[in-house]
């Protein structure tokens, strides 16, 4: 019997032969390719940028009422 190639059950990793549709120990369909991970969305710093508009926003609004309420203005 010729002995063909193998391939590893992505669930597994048990050995398959080649021509095998599914894992003789897990079941798992190997036939198929599986899906590609997604990768990870980055941040592009659009949302950090925001946030110090924010700030930098509620400081100015604040100092610039602080003098009224202290009786300076």
């Amino acid at each position: 019997m010729r002995r063909g190639k193998t391939l590893k059950c992505p669930s597994c990793s048990s050995e398959i032969p080649d021509e095998s549709r599914f894992c003789l120990k897990c079941g798992k369909d190997v036939a198929t390719p599986a899906a590609p991970a997604a990768e990870p969305q980055t941040d592009d710093g659009s949302e950090m940028f925001a946030m110090m508009c924010m700030a930098f926003a509620f400081m100015l609004f604040f100092f610039s009422l602080a003098p009224f309420f202290m009786g300076i203005w």
